[in-house]
């Protein structure tokens, strides 16, 4: 959803953010990029741009296609997961919390939904950003598979709790 803006308000662009010293000192701070020197961290702002979503908006629904990674930078969200023809809750993720990285490291379908809890402001990497900064910034690709490998494990837990008793 994009807002309409007056010709006296100068409208926000995505690339706007590029040179938003708040998103650099933002992401800085982030599990995923504090160890990143701070260029490599300017390089990564570089490619994020901003995307907000309305309370109960899906930002992505379980078995679609995904090539983005979103990192809250306002607002909560809520990562569900149909098991058994019942929606599971995985997870509630705040500011700072990023989601949807499995996207960048596995060509394969959204293993979750996700929905906004409240307003929610994030900054968005697709896949071919990520994959162009990877290609010289390899500990970007360590971080980022680190994070898979924490999700991986909580996705099996839920499907072994759901299971156990049943076989």
């Amino acid at each position: 959803l994009v807002a309409a803006t007056s010709s006296e308000e100068s409208p926000v662009l995505e690339s706007s953010l590029t040179t938003d010293a708040s998103v650099h000192a933002f992401i800085s701070n982030n599990p995923l990029f504090y160890s990143l020197p701070p260029e490599v961290v300017a390089s990564i702002a570089e490619r994020l741009h901003e995307k907000t979503f309305a309370v109960g908006e899906s930002i992505f629904e379980e078995g679609s296609l995904g090539d983005s990674f979103y990192l809250i930078r306002k607002g909560t969200v809520r990562v569900t997961k149909l098991q058994m023809g019942e929606e599971m809750v995985l997870s509630e993720l705040g500011e700072g919390e990023g989601f949807g990285e499995m996207a960048l490291l596995i060509d394969q379908a959204r293993t979750a939904t996700v929905k906004a809890l409240s307003e929610v402001c994030t900054l968005v990497l697709n896949r071919d950003d990520f994959t162009s900064l990877t290609r010289t910034l390899p500990s970007l690709a360590v971080n980022m598979n680190k994070l898979l490998s924490e999700r991986v494990t909580l996705l099996d837990s839920v499907s072994s709790e759901e299971t156990k008793g049943k076989f």
